[in-house]
């Protein structure tokens, strides 16, 4: 993708699923604003997802924590019988936990 392309162009491209991952490197070093755009995309890769999450707002962070996925662990619930209620303790990559009960 040409370094010259313009904000219409690079919004048009980031809804392309046959954008490479390669453009859409570029199209987040020119375009901040399309951040959000580019971690949702197919192609985004690993790394560029990295570099998303640590440059972008909470929104483009949890973009890519979702689709870097999560590792999940089962937790017994206080109280409650294992069979009906359960924690999950999700942790992200960067070390982040929550709970979530059911």
């Amino acid at each position: 993708m040409p370094d010259d392309i313009d904000l219409v162009q690079a919004a048009a491209a980031v809804t392309d699923p046959e954008t490479s991952g390669a453009a859409l490197q570029s199209i987040a070093a020119s375009f901040p604003n399309l951040w959000a755009a580019v971690a949702r995309h197919p192609n985004a890769y690993p790394d560029l997802l990295d570099w998303l999450a640590r440059k972008g707002d909470a929104e483009v962070q949890a973009i890519c924590d979702a689709r870097q996925g999560v590792a999940t662990q089962m937790l017994p619930a206080q109280g409650l019988s294992d069979s009906y209620c359960f924690a999950i303790r999700i942790t992200n990559k960067h070390g982040t936990n929550s709970k979530h009960r059911r």
